[in-house]
């Protein structure tokens, strides 16, 4: 018993070490696969929030930006007037457990 607890300790222990070094470039320090699971999970969440400060930043510094409005590409000019570049087919919704091989 003494020995299977050992082992598991010494597994759990290179386990976390695999973690760490493989996410050492993050702030703070991964230890379970359930935090991996859960920072993937805020993938999304996080890519919104940034795309949408650096469109924000973008137009503050006197760029334009390229958005897609009602299947229309647009390009956003810092006084606010839109240029319509293309209509384009409507975006699809997918299963993110579905894999989809281009040919």
């Amino acid at each position: 018993m003494r020995e299977q607890k050992i082992k598991k300790t010494l597994k759990e222990k290179l386990i976390n070490k695999t973690l760490n070094d493989k996410f050492n470039h993050l702030p703070y320090k991964i230890s379970t696969e359930l935090e991996i699971d859960n920072l993937e999970k805020d993938i999304p969440i996080m890519a919104k929030e940034i795309f949408k400060k650096a469109y924000t930043n973008s137009v503050a510094h006197g760029n334009s930006v390229i958005t897609v409005i009602d299947n229309t590409i647009y390009e956003i000019c810092t006084n606010g007037d839109r240029k319509k570049i293309k209509e384009i087919e409507p975006l699809i919704k997918l299963n993110m457990s579905k894999k989809i091989i281009l040919e």
